[in-house]
């Protein structure tokens, strides 16, 4: 892999390839666990979350993968915005960074911190 870093992920290393291939290695030995093809080209590292593995395309599409389940895709979330940046995780929420904007995305029924920025007075 030439962008995505590698992760780990209770007993697995994962690594992701620029061309989609996520492979799960065992920590210990290096021995193959598992591997899954995720459509298009990678820049951004996987993240982990609740044994849940996260991966963004360029275009903008986000693949979530179940580390137990032999990476069984579990969803398929596109943003309709190309991205480079790696997601953040904030609790439950995940933050998106694209060419184009800084998001935030949360589970139904979370408060939002603030719709809009909140301007800061400038210090020099």
């Amino acid at each position: 892999s030439d962008g995505p870093s590698p992760l780990v992920v209770g007993p697995a290393l994962l690594v992701l390839g620029d061309q989609g291939l996520l492979t799960a290695l065992e920590r210990s030995s290096g021995r193959l666990l598992w591997q899954r093809r995720v459509t298009g080209q990678f820049e951004a590292s996987p993240i982990a979350a609740n044994n849940r593995v996260y991966c963004t395309n360029r275009d903008g599409t986000t693949f979530v993968v179940d580390a137990d389940r032999r990476g069984e895709v579990l969803a398929e979330s596109p943003l309709g915005q190309p991205m480079a940046g790696s997601l953040a995780v904030s609790g439950p929420r995940l933050i998106v960074r694209s060419e184009q904007q800084l998001m935030m995305i949360a589970p139904a029924g979370n408060d939002v911190y603030a719709a809009e920025p909140i301007p800061a007075p400038r210090k020099f």
